[in-house]
């Protein structure tokens, strides 16, 4: 939830109180598909529920901390969204309680879990064919220079970053992910060249040798990348989301970088934003507005790109504010804190949300913690039916609440999926 850089900072508490501990390299792309997925152990973390009488899970946040997570970089080019969250006290309900609390046990077994089929546990097409998507956020190395900077402003070009992230990559590589979250514009987006009402005209050259340089990292270490286009609606020019022009310039301007990079079987999803209903939850943005944002980007995408489309969803229980979008599959996000019934996307199966909201596409956990001590996640997903994992964060050190990855959970679900 990097946007929700509340629910890091709860997460971060949680580690403190020692609470987390009750929740629980070859070249060529890895695939991971259900045929293989049914040799996982059927150990897995259960759920109990708890009633109470009033939820204490967490369903107030401060709203405009979480909208504006990153938009603000820290002194050293990263983001810094939980010092923001610890400083603010107005808050804003996003949520109604909840009278349930569920809460995983890690050491209870399932036994209730619908089969790995199709239906109950569909995977992504991307690549021409069907794929577990076994990955990690970077998010990013130079925030907001990543893509823009070009070599000697600190993007994906520069020595440094191609150096980091390279690395970055190979780790990855090496725990048997095939796929990794790298944000293209986040804050404000100054790599778009205007016309004279703010409206973008066209995208920096040094954004196409950033990505260029990007693509090669990925083709060299066998990684695919969600690429998320931007960090939430607040971040953009008013005018961009809010009016019927100011979309659709935004996504013709977009068609020409999705053409661009048509047929890259590194670039494996266009994230079209991250976390747009905290903006709109702390009244900053109009719902009908986003999801016109949303479709209007989500069409260009269609018709200029073979790769997949989605949008980093906060919480579960906003999942219906990105249905109807013409979204390939859905991506939500988990963290410990989310334990009202509405928000446990751990708590409950991809048949039990497929159920409740309708659905059809897939569910890809697009952020999650996943630290050493906190339990075997990345089994927990693809038991629970998900199509892939994405845990935060392989550039701890980039990012303020420094959240590391269980590099050795990772590798020894990969090697469970693949047998060997």
């Amino acid at each position: 939830m990097h946007g929700s850089t509340t629910g890091k900072a709860w997460c971060a508490m949680a580690v403190v109180a020692a609470t987390l501990s009750a929740c629980s390299s070859s070249t060529g792309p890895i695939v991971l598909d259900t045929a293989v997925a049914s040799t996982v152990a059927a150990t897995t973390p259960g759920v109990t529920t708890a009633n109470t009488a009033t939820s204490t899970s967490p369903t107030s946040v401060t709203a405009s901390t979480a909208a504006s997570a990153d938009s603000a970089p820290a002194s050293n080019g990263s983001a810094d969204p939980a010092a923001s969250a610890a400083s603010t006290t107005s808050t804003a309900s996003i949520a109604p309680a909840s009278t349930a609390t569920p809460t995983i046990d890690p050491n209870a077994v399932t036994t209730t879990l619908p089969p790995l089929t199709p239906q109950n546990a569909p995977l992504v097409q991307w690549n021409g064919r069907q794929q577990y998507m076994h990955g990690a956020n970077l998010p990013w190395f130079n925030y907001g220079a990543d893509f823009g900077g070009g070599p000697s402003g600190g993007g994906a070009s520069s020595a440094a970053v191609r150096a980091g992230v390279g690395q970055a990559l190979v780790t990855a590589r090496a725990t048997g992910m095939n796929v990794v979250r790298w944000w293209l514009f986040p804050g404000q987006p100054t790599q778009f060249v205007l016309d004279a009402n703010g409206l973008p005209t066209a995208i920096s050259a040094n954004v196409y040798t950033d990505i260029d340089a990007a693509v090669e990292l990925a083709k060299s270490s066998g990684i695919s990348y969600v690429f998320t286009l931007f960090s939430g609606p607040t971040a953009l020019p008013a005018s961009w989301v809010a009016t019927p022009a100011g979309r659709q310039q935004v996504a013709t301007v977009l068609g020409t970088l999705f053409a661009h990079y048509r047929g890259n079987p590194q670039i494996m999803t266009w994230d079209v934003i991250n976390e747009p209903e905290f903006d709109v939850w702390d009244g900053k943005a109009n719902a009908q507005d986003v999801r016109d944002f949303i479709a209007a980007i989500a069409t260009a995408v269609h018709a200029n790109s073979d790769a997949p489309v989605t949008v980093g969803g906060a919480r579960l229980d906003g999942i219906t504010m990105l249905t109807g979008l013409g979204l390939d599959y859905y991506t939500i996000h988990w963290y410990d804190p989310m334990t009202a019934s509405d928000q446990c996307l751990a708590c409950v199966t991809y048949a039990d949300v497929r159920d409740k909201y309708q659905i059809d596409k897939p569910i890809v956990v697009g952020e999650f913690y996943a630290a050493p001590g906190v339990g075997d996640r990345f089994t927990l997903w693809r038991t629970h039916g998900y199509a892939g994992g994405l845990a935060w964060s392989l550039l701890p050190d980039h990012t303020s609440d420094h959240f590391p990855i269980d590099f050795a959970a990772a590798t020894a679900f990969a090697t469970s999926l693949t047998g060997s």
